[in-house]
């Protein structure tokens, strides 16, 4: 299996996994808080302090979000998934492309999905997956080839992200939650709870006063050998087998726009085919 050496062989077509497209495109509204507070010239939020009264706050917010979405038994009922979702992506200029996603994932580091791009002149249809320490792409009929070591260090950074909308990961014993600041969203002050685990970049929580639901997530993922600040913003929750769970993902790369997809079905799993995510069963 050939190594994927560079994002530019990837067409883009994945620029939801990467958010490495080059059109940007309008920060768009999601659902509860009117537009985005991000980007536009922005400075980006300060790095988190670490005091002890803040780490006390931070475990008093975390426990009021995890109350919020459903309490920690409902959401580790979410540690496999399948999702089926639609929407667009940045994957051929000019702009966006229609597409719809099916996915399958299983905790810490298994995921799958299947894409269907609009493109033209004809569908094309994406795999993508993460198996543990190696990750490969599928274009169409052609034979899968190999992340590079550079776009799976990314990858990896923007899975561990993906789980944290699923807030179960924040019941592991190693990391540490403290309160920091965060973007708006519209014209409303969020809350920040910042999540710090040895070995992964720190995470940040947006936080909704008011319903203490999660509406994004954002984090640090290195592209060209650059930390780029990454960046998913959630709407739309609703409850599935006891837990409130986003169903309109936005995510945006730089402050810039580059998916968003809507949720069709979301539901836990026992089992997930393990030859979903090797290379030589695709």
């Amino acid at each position: 299996m050939r190594s994927v050496c560079s994002l530019g062989m990837l067409l883009g077509l994945l620029a939801t996994l990467s958010g490495c497209g080059d059109t940007p495109q309008k920060a768009p509204d999601i659902g509860g808080g009117g537009g985005l507070g991000i980007g536009k010239g922005s400075a980006p939020p300060p790095k988190a302090k670490d005091p002890s009264d803040e780490r006390k706050s931070g475990a008093e917010l975390l426990e009021k979000v995890l109350k919020a979405h459903g309490g920690l038994d409902n959401l580790k009922k979410f540690k496999k998934i399948h999702i089926e979702a639609e929407g667009w992506t940045i994957a051929q200029d000019p702009g966006k492309t229609n597409c719809t996603r099916d996915s399958v994932y299983s905790y810490p580091d298994k995921t799958r999905h299947r894409w269907v791009m609009d493109t033209r002149p004809d569908k094309l249809i994406v795999l993508a997956a993460l198996n543990g320490g190696t990750g490969w792409l599928k274009l169409g009929n052609a034979k899968p080839e190999a992340f590079s070591p550079e776009f799976m260090s990314q990858l990896q950074v923007e899975n561990q992200l993906d789980w944290y909308s699923y807030l179960f990961i924040t019941e592991e014993p190693n990391i540490k939650s403290y309160l920091c600041e965060v973007p708006d969203i519209g014209k409303k002050k969020m809350l920040g709870l910042a999540m710090s685990q040895v070995g992964h970049p720190e995470v940040q929580l947006i936080i909704d006063p008011e319903t203490y639901l999660v509406r994004g997530v954002q984090t640090e993922i290195p592209v060209a050998f650059k930390p780029t600040k990454y960046q998913i913003l959630y709407g739309d929750h609703k409850e599935v087998v006891g837990a409130k769970l986003a169903h309109l993902i936005q995510g945006f790369h730089g402050g810039q726009a580059k998916f968003e997809l809507k949720i069709k079905a979301l539901r836990p799993v026992e089992e997930i085919d393990p030859n979903l995510f090797d290379s030589t069963k695709n």
